[in-house]
């Protein structure tokens, strides 16, 4: 039998939030506003802190995935893609992503997967990532033809 006064098995306390942020969610906006501008070296330390005040937000998890996308931390990428989608099966902009992210890492099934969800969600091709998500599915389609023959 254990003894409880010696249990290590407490939860360790969420990372501080930085000063000035009384929430979480603020701190997304603004980690969400820095990747959109291209600084995603200075949104990733954000998104982290939000990740652990915040471990089911699909948008923390799609943002990092996000992140890690464009700093090239492909592998990183995409289990942070595919936890929000987890969360969030309808974010078109994260299946494309995600599917973009396989091909760079020659997961080209995995790719086509991804991205053929994106394109059921949007078969009129009216959103951004979804015509995204099109034009690089053709693209694989092509390039795994010329492949084949």
């Amino acid at each position: 039998m254990s003894n409880p006064i010696f249990s290590f098995n407490r939860k360790k306390p969420p990372l501080r939030l930085p000063v000035g942020f009384s929430d979480a969610g603020a701190l997304l906006r603004v980690a969400q506003h820095l990747l959109a501008e291209g600084n995603a070296d200075a949104a990733q330390p954000a998104l982290v802190i939000c990740l652990d005040h915040l471990p089911q937000n699909a948008d923390v998890w799609i943002a990092l995935g996000m992140c890690q996308a464009q700093l090239g931390q492909d592998r990183s990428a995409v289990n942070a893609l595919r936890r929000g989608v987890g969360l969030a099966p309808q974010r078109i902009d994260a299946l494309s992503a995600l599917g973009e992210v396989h091909v760079r890492l020659m997961q080209f099934a995995a790719a086509a997967q991804a991205l053929k969800a994106a394109i059921a969600l949007d078969p009129n091709a009216t959103h951004p990532q979804g015509v995204r998500a099109r034009a690089l599915a053709d693209r694989l389609e092509g390039h795994l033809r010329r492949q084949s023959s």
